[in-house]
């Protein structure tokens, strides 16, 4: 899914980011999916999902809310203020 992303924006570049973060005082962890770095922006948790489209279609524009929250953790966990979603429809 990442490689999709490089595909469409050459000009970003898109890590996956191949850790687990952990807060034991907090006791929550996140696996962000990658992280994008662009020269326009400041770098950015990348969330993938693939889905169909009959369940993207039925998020309505709007992931649902556990991803919202995967994503706010995760974003937290990373220290950073922008997240990114990509949905791949099968």
């Amino acid at each position: 899914v990442l490689e999709a992303v490089r595909d469409q924006r050459p000009e970003w570049r898109v890590e996956p980011y191949g850790l687990y973060l952990r807060s034991p005082s907090l006791r929550i962890g996140a696996t962000p999916d990658g992280q994008v770095i662009a020269a326009d922006r400041q770098p950015y948790v990348l969330q993938a999902k693939v889905v169909s489209r009959s369940v993207f279609e039925s998020w309505a524009g709007e992931p649902p809310l556990y991803y919202v929250l995967q994503v706010i953790t995760e974003m937290a966990m990373m220290g950073q203020p922008t997240v990114g979603y990509l949905a791949c429809l099968v």
